[in-house]
């Protein structure tokens, strides 16, 4: 079986808890502080949940969400606490989203309109911060026989929350870096990325009653999972299959990439100018579509796509290696799979 016919038969339960989530109060948290069933504060419940909703609507293969059920399932263990967990982790990567949107001004996801264009930036913030907190409850909000285990499955959460949020920090910085390096990236992408994938695979791990030796290795695969993840993005980006227009939206906004970095190994005066372009590009003078598909074949013609794809392998390869050494032979399965679907560069 390949990768999505793993995943595709706990989609209909991961699609109704999220529905569920964005129906029920404040993201399911039940409202302690409310005067009336009509007042400003419940209106402002319904809103949350329809902002939320909205942003759940422009889709997303649901993997964060997703990969926690298919390990569990695939090893035998509960899939109740599989499916809440699941449900956590992909609605907080969604709010890291939605601020991401706003930080960036991207007007489209998933080549939907984003979220902060049609209810204003305010809103969409409120959205983010709801969708980053109201999880941790959820996790918290279980029978007594379940409660040690709900809260270390929040406190991995709540600690990946926070480094994600500090590798956006970073990566927001990391646009006014002057001598940007291939590993000053890569730190700023494993940050961005590894942490909820870390909760994806030691959440699993703990789901199944794995040792501690296990869980630390899930981890450590898990940075090279976010490694392949942003890598393969920047992939993507450069083919103009993110949902986001032509090629080279990372370009557009300033933003320098793994193929663009490794295309400056071949070139170094050819890089100079284009981190030169990307400051004015970010203070005042935007590129234009010509200028952005000249930049993308510099890219291309200096080999950045090609040792971006080789760079992919390697960190897929030990993502497999540690993952299935750690979770053991069913759950290795669903491992390999996605290795080798995100070895492909087809969306």
């Amino acid at each position: 079986m390949n990768f999505n016919q793993l995943l595709t038969p706990h989609l209909p339960a991961l699609e109704q808890a999220l529905q569920v989530a964005c129906q029920t109060g404040s993201l399911g948290v039940a409202p302690n502080y409310a005067v009336t069933a009509d007042s400003q504060d419940a209106i402002g419940r319904s809103l949350l949940g329809r902002m939320v909703s909205s942003h759940m609507a422009t889709g997303g293969k649901r993997l964060r969400g997703l990969l926690p059920m298919a390990l569990v399932a695939a090893g035998g263990g509960p899939s109740d606490p599989a499916l809440r967990l699941g449900a956590a982790i992909e609605m907080v990567h969604n709010g890291t989203l939605v601020h991401d949107d706003v930080q960036d001004g991207d007007e489209f996801r998933r080549g939907q309109p984003t979220l902060w264009t049609h209810v204003g930036v305010a809103q969409a913030i409120n959205a983010g911060d709801a969708m980053l907190v109201a999880p941790l409850v959820w996790l918290l909000r279980v029978p007594p026989a379940e409660q040690a285990v709900g809260a270390q499955l929040a406190q991995l959460l709540g600690h990946a929350v926070v480094e994600t949020i500090r590798g956006q920090v970073a990566d927001v910085d990391w646009r006014s870096v002057r001598q940007p390096s291939l590993d000053d990236l890569l730190g700023v992408h494993m940050a961005k990325t590894g942490p909820l994938f870390g909760v994806c695979l030691q959440g699993s791990a703990v789901l199944l009653g794995l040792p501690a030796a296990n869980q630390h290795t899930c981890q450590r695969a898990a940075r090279h999972l976010g490694l392949a993840f942003q890598i393969r993005d920047d992939l993507l980006d450069l083919l103009g299959q993110k949902g986001r227009g032509q090629p080279g939206a990372d370009l557009r906004e300033g933003k320098l990439t793994v193929p663009a970095i490794l295309a400056g190994e071949r070139d170094t005066v050819g890089f100079a100018d284009l981190v030169q372009r990307l400051e004015s590009a970010n203070a005042s003078a935007p590129m234009g579509e010509v200028e952005v598909a000249l930049w993308v074949e510099w890219i291309r013609s200096h080999d950045g796509a090609r040792a971006a794809q080789a760079l992919l392998a390697r960190e897929l390869a030990s993502f497999e290696s540690l993952a299935s050494s750690a979770l053991g032979a069913q759950p290795a399965k669903v491992v390999s799979a996605l290795a080798q679907r995100l070895a492909r560069l087809d969306g």
